[in-house]
């Protein structure tokens, strides 16, 4: 005799991974594109494991404004955020972001068909840009949510499950140009990163083997 056995394994989700980023001074940095789901597993007309809600914090004692879209550190210097354009923008049935008690939260819509590949590329689409010239880190508690749905069409998808840790913007210095604006890329002078002075020619002689006062000469 055969006897069949039909074994249904339950969806868990929080299979995630959550990586740093690495990007340039006075360049806008991709900070979400190590923000992944480890679970590929999924089949035809199911969504697998996807991810359906991103935040993070501010480091403490930094401040925002505009809607958590700039952020200043402890020294002055000021952080741009920027959420997707276009057909990746934040929209009703696709996703939404907000900011509230100084968490910036993305979250997909309920009845998203976004699949996970789709997610992961809007998050990838997110930019933090450091301080003009400036080459400091910063590292943000993030937290994921995720939720896993069954390769089985029409099972039941599993419970939400919260990955938090540390989510670290590394910004590689690039050296400053006198030719132009590394931050901008403007070729107006009155912006170039160095500026550099016209020749000139000093009344005052100097003597060998004594000092020579380089700010001081007539009315100079």
């Amino acid at each position: 005799d055969e006897i069949t056995i039909n074994l249904h394994v339950k969806p868990v989700a929080g299979d995630l991974d959550i990586e740093g980023a690495i990007g340039n001074e006075d360049t806008a940095i991709t900070f979400l594109t190590g923000v992944k789901v480890t679970d590929a597993s999924t089949t035809t007309g199911t969504l697998g494991e996807v991810i359906t809600k991103v935040s993070f914090k501010l480091p403490g004692e930094w401040t925002t404004a505009d809607n958590g879209k700039t952020w200043t550190n402890t020294a002055g210097q000021v952080w741009t955020l920027t959420a997707p354009t276009g057909t990746d923008a934040p929209a009703t049935g696709k996703y939404t972001v907000s900011f509230e008690a100084g968490e910036y939260v993305i979250t997909f819509d309920a009845n998203s068909t976004l699949t996970r590949e789709e997610r992961e590329e809007i998050l990838g689409k997110f930019t933090l840009t450091p301080p003009a010239h400036s080459s400091k880190d910063v590292t943000l508690d993030i937290k994921v949510t995720s939720k896993d749905f069954s390769v089985i069409s029409g099972g039941v998808p599993s419970a939400e499950v919260e990955v938090s840790g540390p989510l670290k913007v590394t910004v590689k210095p690039v050296a400053e140009r006198a030719d132009s604006s590394t931050n901008d890329g403007s070729t107006v002078s009155d912006n170039f990163d160095v500026k550099l002075n016209p020749s000139y020619v000093y009344t005052n002689k100097g003597e060998e083997d004594e000092e020579f006062n380089l700010g001081v000469d007539g009315s100079f």
